[in-house]
């Protein structure tokens, strides 16, 4: 318990408490399982002092659950944001009250609780969910889901423009840079717009690497989710770059030798950049295809469930 009527006494007790559980190291003994209660009173002085506030995140991230007793809609706005200062994470604050709302805003994910209290909290929050018992579906199957799909949709943007468009780069060697482009103006406006925008549009929307029951059971796999992550992202840009090779030589060796068409008439540009962008789409279509995974729910697909 930390509390006190002076910034001394408060101090005293988080020195002590911090001694006898962290030791000199800051380091959590392997016996000391603690929870830690504060109440409002003693949160003026931490809040108010910055080297004791230091001191009691450090005692109150150590320990397994801490209670904020009896604190005002203004103390909890700001001990989220001590939370986001010291720990430098995401926070998530939930409420179902008027008196909530100032920590609701102050989070990074608020969540409001349609209660007895009124809707002030669901009302000011990001999410609003009708019982508490939600918020384990919301973080572990809804949240993960969608970390999943935002990471994959920026993966291939990424590579679907890179592995098309870096054909202009390759054909300007062969151009002497003369500033002619490889493809007509219209393909390159609905190449994005059209040609390749379902498979992205379905991924942000149904991608599902595991089925929604099996994170219900096990909410340790969310910390096993695919974040975004630089190394990762530079491996899809340099298989997109690689592909354009392969899409830009594929074209280039099959028109080298002055290949005439149906009419009688040799190959020109756009026969060349119509080729380029045939090869290139059924590439990245493919690439797409084998990126994309869906586990489907055993209510409407009870015999394919993996």
């Amino acid at each position: 318990m930390v509390s006190g009527d002076t910034a001394d006494k408060v101090r005293r007790t988080v020195e002590h408490h911090s001694a006898s559980l962290l030791g000199r190291g800051g380091k959590q003994h392997a016996q000391a399982h603690y929870a830690l209660a504060v109440d409002g009173r003693a949160l003026v002085h931490i809040l108010a002092d910055t080297a004791l506030a230091d001191d009691f995140m450090t005692l109150a991230t150590a320990a397994e659950g801490v209670v904020c007793a009896r604190v005002t809609p203004l103390q909890k706005a700001a001990l989220v944001a001590l939370v986001q200062e010291y720990t430098g994470k995401v926070v998530l604050a939930i409420g179902d009250g008027g008196n909530d709302v100032s920590m609701i805003q102050q989070s990074h994910v608020g969540v409001g609780i349609k209660g007895r209290e009124g809707n002030q909290a669901a009302r000011a929050s990001d999410y609003a969910l009708p019982q508490f018992q939600h918020l384990a579906r919301l973080m572990f199957v809804h949240g993960r889901f969608s970390l999943l799909r935002n990471t994959k949709v920026i993966y291939m943007s990424f590579y679907k423009n890179v592995a098309l468009f870096m054909g202009l780069i390759w054909f300007a060697l062969f151009s002497g840079a003369s500033g002619q482009a490889l493809y007509g103006d219209w393909v390159m406006t609905f190449y994005n717009l059209v040609f390749t925008a379902l498979p992205v549009l379905y991924v942000g929307l149904f991608e599902k690497d595991v089925r929604e029951v099996v994170l219900e059971q096990h909410p340790e796999a969310y910390r096993a989710q695919r974040s975004l992550r630089y190394w990762t992202l530079l491996r899809w840009l340099g298989g997109a770059i690689w592909h354009s090779l392969v899409i830009y030589g594929c074209a280039y060796w099959t028109l080298a030798e002055d290949s005439l068409l149906s009419n009688g008439q040799s190959a020109g540009l756009r026969a060349f950049g119509a080729l380029a962008m045939l090869i290139g789409f059924h590439v990245v279509m493919f690439k797409m295809a084998l990126e994309t995974t869906y586990a489907p729910t055993p209510a409407f697909f009870p015999s394919s469930a993996p």
